[in-house]
């Protein structure tokens, strides 16, 4: 597997467990991982198997392929883009629905002027 792809997976990895406000070590005792191995997948020092990667999305809440880009036929992200994105949806989750609709109404005028 590409290096970009380590990255990537462990980028979106650490962005998906922090946006579930669950330690390395909470995570790794539910997917029966040593936290070493998981901080190692999360800095790209590990490849996890396909099987990993399924149980870690399954406890996560996430699609395998939301792990997995290039499996997803979806561009890699930009370094750090993965964390941000999940920062924003955490901070979303805690806005009222009168606060998300004014947010949703200025990031589509936002991305209809690109």
């Amino acid at each position: 597997m590409a290096e970009s792809t380590k990255l990537t997976i462990g980028e979106r990895l650490r962005a998906y467990r922090k946006a579930a406000a669950l330690s390395q070590e909470d995570l790794a005792a539910m997917v029966k991982l040593s936290p070493e191995s998981l901080s190692n997948i999360e800095r790209g020092r590990q490849v996890p198997s396909l099987d990993t990667i399924r149980r870690l999305a399954l406890a996560l809440s996430r699609n395998p392929l939301d792990l997995v880009p290039e499996l997803n036929h979806e561009p890699a992200l930009e370094p750090g883009r993965a964390e941000l994105e999940a920062d924003a949806a955490a901070s979303l989750r805690a806005l009222s629905l009168t606060e998300l609709r004014t947010v949703a109404a200025m990031l589509s005028g936002l991305a209809r002027g690109r």
